[in-house]
């Protein structure tokens, strides 16, 4: 679990993404933001890429699970 307290307004998350450990488990990372502004977490782009492949926003309170999915991010749970 990851907390944000006066988090910045934009958190990168590592790319290319982290892979799967020795038994082939997944990464993932729960957040939670508390607060008190909105944070996006964004996939720091490729270089020469201005768009990240994956963004989610947290108000405060916010909790999400992130994991990875072969070579992006995805959001399995809302809290």
């Amino acid at each position: 679990m990851v907390e944000l307290l006066h988090a910045p307004p934009l958190v990168h998350l590592p790319y290319p993404p982290p892979t799967s450990d020795a038994l082939g488990n997944n990464w993932y990372v729960d957040v939670r933001n508390l607060g008190p502004n909105d944070v996006t977490l964004e996939e720091t782009a490729p270089s020469g890429n201005m768009s990240p492949q994956f963004t989610v926003l947290l108000h405060p309170k916010d909790v999400v699970r992130v994991r990875v999915a072969g070579s992006t991010y995805l959001v399995v749970k809302r809290y």
